[in-house]
């Protein structure tokens, strides 16, 4: 009777853990980098997107991230993101007002980039157009568009 308590609460435990375990496994590292930055002022805001039907919409973001600028490069890692496809959007806010500020015609007049580098012709990139794979550790250069 003892030996059949023990299995049962070995299995309660394996139940309990192994999902646990399988989910911190597949997490992985973004290193995002931004180049070629114009004006050592200001602070980039960085959206992470994983829904197609979100990007690049600003306050739909899986994750935002705020750094300063103190250069003309910033590195940047996020640790433990979630293995899967995901769509990066960025500004540079010179006047740090917390909005992407438009010309006339709705183009940005400060910096703004995507992943994979993507340059709008004559609209804003869907989530296909900037995908990239996050895995264990993955690398991104961006360049912003002044």
């Amino acid at each position: 009777m003892l030996k059949i308590a023990a299995l049962q609460v070995m299995i309660i435990l394996s139940l309990i853990f192994i999902p646990i375990v399988k989910l911190y496994a597949q997490t992985g590292k973004l290193h995002l980098k931004i180049t070629d930055i114009q004006e050592s002022r200001g602070r980039m805001q960085i959206g992470i997107y994983n829904d197609p039907d979100d990007f690049p919409i600003e306050g739909k973001e899986y994750k935002i991230i705020y750094l300063e600028v103190y250069g003309n490069e910033l590195d940047h890692t996020i640790k433990e993101l979630p293995q899967g496809d995901y769509a990066v959007a960025f500004y540079h806010d010179l006047n740090m007002d917390s909005i992407c500020n438009l010309n006339f015609l709705g183009i940005p007049k400060e910096g703004y980039g995507f992943s994979r580098n993507y340059r709008p012709k004559l609209r804003a990139p869907v989530f296909e157009e900037t995908v990239i794979k996050v895995t264990d550790s993955t690398y991104v250069e961006m360049t912003p568009i002044y």
